[in-house]
């Protein structure tokens, strides 16, 4: 191993998981085939798990005014 990758790599492994959590919300730029694996999965994991929650939040919110117009109004969902 060079002398780079072994600076990145100590770089990697002592970021703190919020670190890496502010990098996913972020978006920052990465290359995914030069960072650990871990780390890669949990890059593209949170924007994947954020975007779950927010589209069950939507249903149950739709559903909830939905609710208000009637019960057929819920039934054709």
């Amino acid at each position: 191993m060079n002398q780079q990758s072994t600076t990145e790599q100590t770089t990697a492994s002592s970021t703190s998981v919020w670190q890496q959590l502010k990098d996913a919300i972020r978006g920052t730029d990465a290359d995914y085939t030069k960072i650990d694996l871990k780390k890669a999965i949990f890059l593209l994991a949170v924007p994947m798990i954020l975007e779950l929650v927010m589209e069950s939040t939507f249903a149950v919110v739709d559903i909830y005014f939905v609710g208000k117009l009637g019960p057929s109004a819920v039934a054709t969902l």
